[in-house]
């Protein structure tokens, strides 16, 4: 065995033990009716666990858990995208150094 499978195989070996605590929470809410369903509780589960480790602070653009809700909005399209709130942020910044 080369060292380049065991380094695979070390990654592997976490990026599946993070896989198997979502299989934990999906457990209980098996028996989805249609891929869409699955897939938005799937995406709901990996966008509080991003949040609760800390994941996903990078994609915050606003502090606190403003900045939070906003990334579950997005990430559901149901609020304004990632670019729009930026360009947003933008525009304020320039507006109040003018």
């Amino acid at each position: 065995m080369t060292a380049a499978n065991l380094c695979n195989r070390a990654l592997n070996n976490v990026i599946e033990a993070d896989h198997g605590k979502l299989k934990i929470l999906i457990k209980p809410v098996r028996g989805f009716k249609s891929i869409p369903t699955a897939y938005a509780t799937i995406k709901g589960f990996e966008v509080m666990r991003a949040l609760r480790k800390g994941q996903a602070r990078p994609w915050c653009l606003q502090p606190g858990i403003r900045g939070e809700v906003r990334l579950v909005e997005r990430a559901f399209g149901i609020g304004p995208s990632a670019l729009t709130e930026a360009m947003g942020m933008l525009n304020h910044h320039f507006a109040a150094a003018a």
